[in-house]
């Protein structure tokens, strides 16, 4: 028994010398994270119908945010009398979240963010977001808001909350 607590102290100095010695190094030599590529907000384009069922337009330089685009899977809670903890079981419906985009306020004529996200329309708008490379999210959405903010000293920003309707294709 003692041999294998002197062991384990020994095991536990060489962990933290190895430990020091890659600080030491700035993890220079620790090999890249695996997976595919990485994307920045320079990689994004968001396209939206200009008007009720006109062409899309890309959007992508109105726009320095977007909110929480999520997919979330449905479930209903399924626990029982006498059960202590809730419980749920999925429904097999998914739903895309209500999200918000938004930048600096542009109020040219047929093209800036006032024109594209204010006023009212009959239709649902064909949104399509491509997140870097080919990974497109597509989908039918309304434009339930749409605002103008600004404070002291700041610039005139403004947002829109999209709600996706219906089913997304991601490609």
């Amino acid at each position: 028994m003692r041999i294998l607590r002197v062991f384990d102290r020994l095991r536990t100095k060489v962990w933290w010398t190895i430990l020091g010695i890659v600080w030491a190094l700035g993890f220079r030599w620790l090999p890249p994270i695996a997976g595919g590529a990485k994307y920045g907000s320079d990689d994004l384009v968001f396209k939206i119908d200009a008007s009720d069922g006109g062409a899309l337009q890309d959007m992508s330089q109105h726009i320095d945010e977007i909110g929480g685009y999520k997919i979330t899977k449905m479930s209903e809670e399924s626990h029982t009398f006498g059960d202590s903890w809730v419980e749920h079981l999925l429904t097999g419906i998914r739903k895309n979240e209500d999200f918000t985009v938004g930048g600096l306020y542009d109020d040219t004529a047929a093209t800036g963010p006032d024109a594209t996200f204010n006023g009212t329309h009959a239709v649902t708008r064909t949104v399509e977001i491509t997140w870097g490379g080919t990974k497109k999210s597509t989908f039918e959405a309304w434009i339930v808001d749409y605002e103008r903010k600004t404070g002291r000293g700041n610039l005139t920003r403004w947002s829109a909350t999209i709600r996706p309707t219906g089913a997304v294709t991601e490609a």
